[in-house]
């Protein structure tokens, strides 16, 4: 079912009937056809009613996204434009039920227009320009657009309608003020330097997000600072217990020749840079990328020799070979 709701302007009520029942409208203006002049229009769209009845019901109980005149009520018109169980034409609201009335719609004013010209079309073209990624709140009366559903603007029209295409084939145009949606915002990525079992470490893009760490180190993150520099090793805090294989040790001496292991590092890690001021991890500085990319350089072998794990270098294979 498609309708049309309009509501009396308080403005415009030169004569009071807003709220009044439609057989005291005589009493009030002399006669008891309906001013279309004094109405404005608040809402048209598709819902999912069958008949009038339901209309008042979701007017009242159950708002659409967006809706912004008041709940259905006495004075109010109910215009249906398409229906299969109620005949087209405009119905008043009544103190009970609802009554067939003549309004002329043109005399009144639009007030979803005039919201669209408040938020004019070069507005909306600068907040959604081409290629915004989309996420479908809700668009009524069409069950195939469902809450969740993704999609990319593809342009915004003279009128302020935005083409969109989504995910499930659709071409669907938003309508601003009607329909209710978001944008997707692109996650912030930094830089870091990844640091694997047996490969030389790189330098990488990641999103700034917990779950994206996560997934590189393989389990829950662990922040660790045991360097002067302001530069975090996060690595995977169970990676010992899971048996993640051996990576890099950490050495007590800035001159790692001495060889003096404090601990070692089991499974992938990354270097970030974390200044105290900072409350989230940041994208590490060229020259720490280029000092921990030395330090971190060689992979390395673990053994146990004299009651001590010993740590030896070596040239891994070609990157050309790594996956």
């Amino acid at each position: 079912m498609k309708i049309a709701i309009y509501q009396v302007n308080h403005e415009r009520d030169s004569n009071n009937v807003c709220f009044v029942r439609y057989d005291s409208l005589a009493n009030f203006q002399g006669d008891k056809n309906i001013d279309s002049k004094i109405y404005d229009k608040v809402f048209e769209g598709n819902v999912t009613c069958k008949d009038l009845e339901d209309v008042y019901q979701m007017f009242n109980i159950n708002h659409p996204k967006n809706y912004k005149g008041r709940s259905l009520s006495v004075s109010d018109v109910v215009e249906i434009m398409e229906s299969d169980e109620v005949k087209k034409g405009n119905y008043f609201c009544d103190s009970f039920g609802f009554q067939k009335v003549e309004f002329d719609s043109s005399k009144s004013t639009n007030k979803l227009e005039t919201e669209l010209k408040e938020k004019n079309v070069e507005q909306i073209r600068e907040e959604y320009p081409v290629g915004t990624k989309i996420e479908l709140i809700n668009m009524d009366g069409e069950s195939h657009m469902y809450p969740g559903l993704k999609g990319e603007v593809k342009s915004v029209d003279d009128i302020g309608q935005i083409h969109m295409k989504w995910e499930n084939g659709s071409s669907l145009a938003l309508n601003v003020g009607v329909d209710s949606f978001k944008k997707i915002e692109e996650k912030n990525k930094i830089s870091v330097l990844l640091v694997e079992p047996f490969k030389e470490p790189k330098m990488i893009e990641i999103e700034d997000d917990l779950d994206a760490m996560q997934e590189i180190v393989g389990g829950y993150i662990e922040e660790y600072m045991p360097f002067e520099d302001d530069v975090a090793i996060v690595c995977n805090e169970e990676g010992k217990m899971r048996g993640l294989p051996l990576n890099r040790a950490i050495y007590l001496d800035s001159d790692p020749g001495k060889r003096n292991i404090s601990d070692i590092i089991a499974g992938k890690f990354f270097v970030c840079y974390a200044p105290p001021e900072s409350e989230n991890f940041l994208s590490l500085p060229d020259d720490l990328a280029k000092k921990y990319d030395e330090k971190f350089k060689s992979p390395e072998r673990f053994f146990k020799r004299d009651n001590e794990i010993v740590a030896i270098p070596f040239k891994p294979k070609s990157k050309e070979m790594e996956r």
